[in-house]
C-alpha cells in the first residue's frame, strides 16, 4: 500500500515478530498443518520463547490464522513484554491508549510506553512524550514531553521531530524559538510528514524563524495537501498574494520533491540490486500483454517481475503518471484473460465492489486473495475527486489491484489506506477499514495516450448470466503479482 505518512502500527509489529515462519505457516497451509503450526508455536511460547509469544499476540489480536481473541492476544503480549521485549511493550501501550479490544487505560498505556521508551524505542518515546504533553495517564509536564520527543527526534522519527518543532514554536517546556522550530519541522517535512509540511509552510508564509518566502510556503502547503492535510484556507490566502509565475515555480518544486526516506532507500537499493524493493498487484486489460497497476508500486523499480497464471515473467514500464498514480506494464506473452474497464461515472455510494490481489505474501502466500466491500464515498481524502473511499479490506500488496463492480467491470484501481498513526493524531481514534481507489474515469484518458495501444481496452460483452463465482475466477486469472527489485 502507499504509505500516506509512514507506519501502520500493525505493520510495525509484523515486521519485527516475523523472524519466525510460524505465522506464514498458519495462514498459507491447510487446516491440519495450520493447527500443527500454531500448536508448535504455543509450545515454544509457553517455554519462554519471546518471539513466539509476540507472534501469538499478533495472530490473536488481528485474527491471523486463528479466531480473533483480544484476551488471548493480551496474554501473549504480556508474556513477551514482561520479558522486556520493547516491541511487545509498545504494542501493549498502543492497545491501552486506544482502547481497541479492551477498556481504555491511559495510566497503563503510559507505563508500557515508558518501559519501551527506556529501551530506546523511538515510537514509544514519541507516544510517551504525547502522554506528558496532554496529561494522559501522567501529570502534564511539558519539559518531560520535550525530553522524550527529543530522544525520538534525534533517532530520526518524523512525528517526534514535528512535535518537538511545535513545542519550540509554542514555547512549551522550552523557550520559544522559531528557528529551532523550523529546524525540526524541516527534518520531519523532508520525510513526508504532512503535519510538519503544513507547519513549515506556515512558517515560511509568516516569516517566522526563516526569511519570508511565498514560493517555499506554497510548495510545502501543496505537499501537505497531497498527504491529506486540509490546507485550502491558507493556500487560498497565500495564492492571492503570489504571481502566476511564483505559483508555477512552487508547483514545480512540489512535483520534484522526493521524501528523504525514499531517496535514502533508492541509494541503498542501488547497492543491493537483487533485493526486493516493493510488491503489489496488477491486472491485464489487453490480451497483448498489457497490465495496469498503481505507479507507486513500480516507481523505484530497476527490474520488475510478475507472477501470472502461467508463471513468472519479466515486465517493463511502458508509461506512468506519478500524479494520477497510474502505470502500464508490458510483458512478452499474449493471450491473457483481461478485465474490462468502464467509466466510473455511474458508480453510486453503497454499490458493492470487490478486489483480487496479493496482500502480505509473506504471511498469506502467493495465491490471489478475494475481498469485498462497498463504495463508502464518491471522494477521497479531503474530498479528492480522483478517488473512491471503499470499505473493501486492504493490506500491503493490494495496491494496483482492480476494483470490480458486481457486473464484472473495473471501476477503479486499489491505491491506498488511511494511515493509522496520522489519523489517531488528528482524531484520537484509529480508522476502521478506510481505504481508497483511483476512479476508472481518471484512468481511461491516460490509456488513450499510451504508445502502442488501441484507443480502448479489450471489450468484454456483458453476460448477465455470469455469477459472482465466475467473475471472481475471471479476476483471479487476470491479476498478477508484481515484484520490484
Amino acid at each position: 500500500m502507499r504509505k500516506i505518512v509512514a507506519w501502520i502500527f500493525a505493520g510495525m509489529i509484523i515486521a519485527t515478530f516475523l523472524g519466525t515462519s510460524y505465522i506464514a505457516k498458519a495462514r498459507a497451509q491447510p487446516n491440519q498443518e495450520t493447527s500443527a503450526a500454531i500448536k508448535e508455536l504455543e509450545e515454544k511460547a509457553q517455554a519462554g520463547d519471546v518471539d513466539a509469544q509476540g507472534s501469538l499476540g499478533l495472530m490473536y489480536y488481528n485474527g491471523l490464522g486463528v479466531k480473533q481473541d483480544y484476551k488471548e492476544a493480551l496474554k501473549w503480549y504480556n508474556m513477551a513484554a514482561e520479558q522486556g521485549n520493547a516491541l511487545a511493550q509498545l504494542h501493549l501501550g498502543l492497545i491501552y491508549n486506544t482502547g481497541r479490544g479492551m477498556k481504555q487505560d491511559y495510566k497503563e498505556a503510559a507505563k508500557w510506553y515508558r518501559k519501551a521508551a527506556e529501551q530506546g524505542d523511538a515510537e514509544a518515546q514519541w507516544f510517551l512524550g504525547g502522554m506528558y504533553r496532554f496529561g494522559r495517564g501522567v501529570e502534564q509536564d511539558y519539559q518531560e514531553a520535550v525530553k522524550w520527543y527529543r530522544k525520538a527526534a534525534e533517532q530520526g522519527f518524523a512525528a517526534a521531530q514535528s512535535f518537538l518543532g511545535s513545542m519550540y514554536s509554542d514555547g512549551q517546556g522550552v523557550e520559544q524559538d522559531y528557528q529551532e522550530a523550523v529546524k525540526w519541522y524541516h527534518k520531519a517535512a523532508e520525510q513526508g510528514f504532512a503535519i510538519a509540511q503544513y507547519s513549515l509552510g506556515f512558517m515560511y508564509y509568516k516569516g517566522q524563524g526563516v526569511i519570508e518566502d511565498y514560493i517555499e510556503a506554497y510548495k510545502w502547503l501543496l505537499l501537505a495537501g497531497m498527504n491529506g492535510k486540509d490546507v485550502n484556507e491558507v493556500k487560498e490566502i497565500l495564492s492571492s498574494r503570489m504571481s502566476r509565475a511564483q505559483i508555477a515555480e512552487a508547483q514545480r518544486l512540489a512535483r520534484a520533491f522526493v521524501p528523504k526516506e525514499k531517496s535514502e532507500k533508492r541509494v541503498e537499493a542501488a547497492n543491493r540490486p537483487d533485493e526486493l524493493k516493493s510488491m503489489g498487484t496488477a491486472f491485464f486489460i489487453y490480451s497483448g500483454g498489457y497490465l495496469l497497476t498503481a505507479n507507486h508500486v513500480v516507481e523505484d523499480a530497476e527490474t520488475i517481475k510478475v507472477q501470472t497464471v502461467r508463471g513468472f515473467c519479466s515486465a517493463t514500464v511502458l508509461m506512468a503518471d506519478a500524479v494520477s498514480d497510474i502505470a502500464i506494464l508490458k510483458v512478452g506473452d499474449k493471450g491473457f484473460e483481461t478485465l474490462p474497464l468502464t467509466s466510473s461515472s455511474a458508480v453510486r455510494t453503497g454499490d458493492k465492489v470487490f478486489t483480487v490481489g496479493f496482500p502480505n505474501i509473506e504471511l498469506q502466500g502467493k495465491e490471489p486473495k478475494y475481498t469485498e466491500g462497498v463504495i463508502s464515498s464518491l471522494s477521497g481524502i479531503v474530498n479528492n475527486p480522483r478517488y473512491f473511499q471503499i470499505s473493501t479490506p486492504l493490506q500491503p500488496g493490494n495496491s494496483g489491484g482492480p476494483l470490480v463492480s458486481e457486473k464484472g467491470y473495473v471501476v477503479g484501481i486499489v491505491s491506498a489506506r488511511l494511515d493509522d498513526i496520522n489519523t489517531m493524531l488528528a482524531t484520537g481514534t484509529l480508522p476502521q477499514n478506510v481505504n481508497y481507489a483511483i476512479k476508472s474515469s481518471f484512468v481511461l484518458p491516460f490509456l488513450e495516450v499510451v504508445p502502442g495501444l488501441s484507443s480502448a481496452p479489450d471489450k468484454v460483452v456483458e453476460d448477465k448470466t455470469l455469477n459472482r463465482t465466475v467473475l471472481i475466477e475471471r479476476a483471479k486469472n487476470a491479476v498478477a503479482l508484481v515484484l520490484c527489485y
